[in-house]
């Protein structure tokens, strides 16, 4: 069962879900912080996620962002093992994972919180991925 907070926004209340998005890292800091923009770049209010990031990694970010963030380091090398400690730090019944580089596009967040609220019972959802070439602006979608 998933738990729905409520939200009043002048005068009316908004039933929503909140996210835990992963963000595991393997010793590739240097994509890290794009795929933080596009976090941030979400259509979806940012209270409605907070983020984490597992890294076997030291992380320096060149900015702040903002986002609801933790950063949890990870003497493991496997991405399972990493997946399982940021699921174990996650907050919310609904958890997505970001590769350090990988971005979402602006609205993914929200189509899992649409996916989440129109079908009840829902446990997982998946949605196309694009891949871009290297030094390209080519991409194909899958």
């Amino acid at each position: 069962m998933i738990n729905y907070q409520k939200l009043k926004i002048n005068g009316l209340i908004y039933r929503y879900v909140k996210l835990s998005v992963i963000i595991t890292v393997y010793s590739r800091v240097e994509f890290l912080e794009n795929a933080l923009l596009s976090l941030e770049n979400q259509t979806v209010n940012k209270d409605c996620f907070e983020v984490i990031i597992v890294s076997n990694s030291d992380i320096k970010l060149s900015r702040t962002y903002n986002l609801d963030l933790s950063i949890s380091m990870s003497d493991r090398n496997t991405l399972a093992e990493k997946l399982v400690q940021g699921i174990s730090l996650a907050k919310n019944e609904i958890v997505t994972f970001l590769e350090d580089d990988d971005l979402y596009i602006d609205d993914r967040l929200q189509a899992v919180l649409n996916a989440f609220n129109k079908f009840k019972g829902l446990s997982y959802y998946h949605n196309n991925s694009m891949h871009f070439r290297k030094f390209s602006n080519d991409y194909l979608s899958i």
